[in-house]
């Protein structure tokens, strides 16, 4: 049975930074080696670092006109 009286004062709000585009509904999954993986999650931005990547990534190469 949980608590019915939690404790939230610890809590703090989510906060979401404004984008310029509105986000795809279903995320991107991709498996990367081992040592690029580490390298990704020690960002301190690292959904921030991924989007701008991919993004500019694919502008280039896949949405060329």
């Amino acid at each position: 049975m949980s608590n019915p009286n939690p404790k939230t004062d610890q809590l703090k709000p989510y906060q979401v930074k404004a984008l310029s585009e509105p986000l795809a509904a279903k995320p991107l999954t991709v498996r990367v080696s081992v040592e690029v993986d580490e390298a990704i999650r020690s960002l301190p931005n690292k959904a921030e670092w991924m989007r701008r990547v991919l993004t500019e990534a694919a502008s280039e190469e896949l949405l060329k006109e």
